[in-house]
């Protein structure tokens, strides 16, 4: 598993929630699921669609420059696990980053 923060200082200003949407929307990206995270707009999201075979991967958009990228691979025995341990471990980062703030 894999939890990426993206600050400003990264993203240089770039909305990067809505760039990925423009890369699905352009064919880039076979994926792009959107949900709500922890009252935060996400979206599961990929070149391809892995989810059958154990690979997750969300993106939350926590502020207009800040994203939060979780994901989960090799998840070949459980494959169903992958996508409810990336939102619960992207749940428990929110929280966390909502306690520091």
């Amino acid at each position: 598993m894999t939890l990426t923060l993206l600050t400003s200082e990264f993203t240089q200003g770039e909305n990067v929630f809505s760039r990925a949407r423009e890369l699905h929307s352009q064919g880039a990206l076979t994926l792009w699921e959107e949900l709500d995270v922890s009252e935060y707009p996400a979206a599961y999201w990929g070149i391809q669609d892995n989810r059958q075979r154990g690979d997750c991967a969300l993106l939350v958009a926590v502020s207009d420059q800040d994203f939060l990228a979780v994901s989960a691979d090799m998840y070949l025995e459980e494959p169903e696990s992958a996508c409810l341990d990336v939102e619960s471990v992207t749940k428990s980062a929110i929280d966390n980053l909502r306690e520091g703030s």
